[in-house]
């Protein structure tokens, strides 16, 4: 599933120079004049050091990193969790990026500038905006580590402008991503889906299709009160469609919701008692 996210305006983080500057020492005015004096010995002058700041955020670090850009996606991660992070504008500094990412329905995108710590490694900072006067901002980080086998980690902390449990943290490739599944298309089978997708016809996606691919179910053999087949209870995580499903050996389906809706081959026959919600018992 591929999130697609628009053009964003990158927030520039500016990183401060601390000049030294010196002015010479002013001279007296004479009053006599002095016996001549010997000349110095000449010595050799000793460099001025450079001052370093040590405030720097992120920690300055000056050299040549590795090249971050590209459309990289989250992987090796559940199918309703994926995420996106594109890097352009790759500099001495650092990189511009604009990731977003999902769990389920919550979700959540960040842009700014990140800026490097070392060769394979930037840092990013994140601040709220429009927090109120005379209270302290909200801040989170982002750290990008990018490994040598070609996976970019990325690793979340403090508050970042995500829903509940979404994050940007993980791994991501430039690949596609590897993600995987609650199982329950696999465990259905072809000849089950195609009942389904009878029953419900136009209704099928997003009633049943969309539910059973990213959802949370329990599959178990049902084999009561004069029925025997497969027997399905779940919904999906932050958006619901709360649902028991009965697939019979003898070819009769049940699909019954929380919220009212029920399709199934048997209109003639009562539903049974164990698809029933107290709500619609």
């Amino acid at each position: 599933m591929k999130q697609e996210t628009g053009i964003i305006p990158l927030f520039l983080t500016g990183l401060i120079l601390l000049l030294a500057a010196c002015s010479p020492q002013p001279v007296e005015l004479e009053t006599a004049s002095p016996p001549p004096s010997p000349a110095p010995e000449e010595t050799t002058p000793s460099p001025t050091p450079i001052p370093i700041s040590t405030e720097t955020n992120p920690p300055a670090w000056t050299g040549q990193a590795v090249d971050f850009t590209g459309e990289w996606h989250r992987t090796n991660i559940y199918i309703a969790q994926p995420g996106d992070v594109y890097i352009s504008n790759q500099t001495e500094q650092g990189f511009d990026f604009n990731g977003s990412a999902l769990w389920y329905g919550h979700c959540g995108e960040i842009q700014g500038t990140a800026y490097f710590v070392d060769e394979n490694t930037a840092f990013w900072r994140y601040e709220e905006d429009d927090w109120p006067l005379n209270e302290p901002s909200p801040t989170g980080t982002v750290r990008f580590s990018l490994s040598d086998s070609g996976i970019l980690s990325l690793e979340q902390s403090g508050h970042l402008p995500f829903g509940m449990n979404a994050g940007i943290g993980g791994e991501y490739t430039l690949d596609a991503p590897e993600y995987f599944t609650n199982g329950v298309l696999e465990t259905l089978g072809p000849e089950r889906i195609a009942l389904l997708q009878k029953v419900a016809g136009e209704n099928y996606q997003e009633f049943l299709g969309t539910p059973l691919e990213y959802g949370s179910f329990t599959i178990e053999e049902y084999q009561e009160n004069g029925c025997s087949g497969l027997f399905l209870e779940g919904w999906i995580p932050t958006m619901g469609y709360q649902q028991k499903i009965y697939i019979g050996d003898d070819g009769a389906v049940w699909a019954n919701f929380q919220s009212g809706q029920c399709f199934t081959n048997r209109p003639q026959e009562k539903l049974p008692g164990f698809l029933l919600f107290s709500e619609n018992s």
